[in-house]
């Protein structure tokens, strides 16, 4: 099933309270967790996803559009980085590009997606930088298996 139809049917809580970036958790294994950054307008799809994420073992920071990301970005150091393309105020491509021209920043591994990948949007998102994209009707397993990748080609 799809994350905005998942989104709609369920009553999904919050994905929790941002980790500071020295407090990393560790999974059952004793390894570090991951950290994503997760990047959504749509309170629903950051509470869905990012609960889902969390369940994947992942530790999970949400921002609500591009400018709330560069400064928990700035703050967290996400392993990797979640984002839609379509927000309010500042959006995905000028976020990335704030993200891509940073020495702190520039990199971390950011995945897109969005529900209007057009050509020219792919085009500017390979120009930026960006390391993957997705359609925004994306099943779950999708987008953990292109993390998983992302992260693999990426490695801290």
């Amino acid at each position: 099933m799809c994350i905005k139809k998942k989104c709609a049917q369920k009553n999904v809580h919050s994905a929790g309270p941002g980790i500071s970036m020295f407090d990393r958790s560790f999974n059952h294994k004793g390894k570090m967790r991951k950290r994503i950054l997760l990047v959504d307008d749509e309170l629903c799809i950051r509470k869905l996803v990012g609960k889902l994420l969390q369940v994947k073992g992942y530790d999970v920071i949400v921002a609500e559009d591009g400018e709330d990301a560069c400064i928990k970005a700035l703050q967290y150091f996400p392993d990797i980085i979640v984002m839609d393309v379509n927000m309010d105020n500042t959006n995905g491509f000028d976020c990335a590009l704030l993200l891509k021209m940073d020495a702190k920043t520039k990199d971390i591994p950011i995945l897109f997606y969005s529900g209007h990948l057009t050509n020219k949007a792919m085009e500017i998102a390979k120009h930026i930088g960006v390391n993957g994209l997705l359609e925004k009707s994306f099943r779950f397993d999708e987008l953990i298996d292109k993390i998983s990748l992302m992260l693999e080609e990426n490695p801290a």
